[in-house]
C-alpha cells in the first residue's frame, strides 16, 4: 500500500512496516 519516495514524505504510509526517514521509504 506504499510507494518507494513517497511513503514517508508523502501521503502513502508505511501500514505495519517502519518509516526509514533517511531514505524516505517503508522497512
Amino acid at each position: 500500500c506504499t510507494h518507494p519516495g513517497g511513503a514517508c514524505g508523502g501521503h502513502h504510509h508505511c501500514c505495519s512496516q517502519s518509516c526509514n526517514t533517511a531514505a524516505n521509504s517503508c522497512n
